[in-house]
């Protein structure tokens, strides 16, 4: 049969008063960095905790080199937790209310901080970022006129330079 799935609250060194949510979790579970909403004015920012040697968890702190003034969250760390991807919005260089962007994920600090590049940004916004196991595919969610409506599951391939391709729809069966 199916095993028994017990939910555990991780207490106040990951959770807040705030909205917490969007965990993920490096390969060895050393870091899990995690998106903090605002109740009041709807601010998000990216979160980290970090296990210590002696298995505790560090209280959690806004993720330096990240966080800005405007939204940035759902961070996903890539399988290999070398790097993570992350929606960044309204920024100076943005095309679009959110943007993609990838960080690199260095001895426990973000280095590196760069939008994706390519055609994978739009004028649209683009959230949401989940990446395959080798890097190369990129799914995310995103408002454009190709879209079903509303927020749609799109598809990016990373090419040999580094680029991303144009995304494609995943179709009615995925989306509706």
């Amino acid at each position: 049969g199916t095993p028994e799935v017990i939910a555990k609250n991780l207490g106040t060194k990951f959770n807040s008063k705030e909205d917490d949510y969007i965990p993920t979790i490096t390969n060895d579970g050393e870091t899990l960095i995690f998106t903090r909403r605002k109740v009041k004015n709807g601010k998000e920012d990216v979160f980290v905790n970090n296990r210590s040697k002696n298995s505790e968890w560090s209280n959690s702190s806004a993720l330096p080199n990240i966080n800005t003034d405007k939204n940035e969250g759902m961070a996903k760390f890539s399988t290999h937790s070398k790097s993570f991807f992350f929606a960044g919005c309204h920024r100076p260089e943005s095309e679009g209310g959110c943007d993609l962007y990838e960080a690199q994920f260095k001895n426990g600090s973000v280095q590196d901080v760069k939008q994706l590049t390519g055609k994978i940004n739009s004028e649209k916004w683009d959230s949401q970022p989940s990446v395959s196991c080798d890097g190369r595919m990129l799914f995310f969610s995103s408002i454009r006129e190709t879209g079903f409506g509303g927020a749609d599951i799109y598809i990016s391939y990373r090419g040999p330079s580094g680029n991303w391709s144009q995304p494609e729809n995943l179709g009615s069966q995925i989306n509706t």
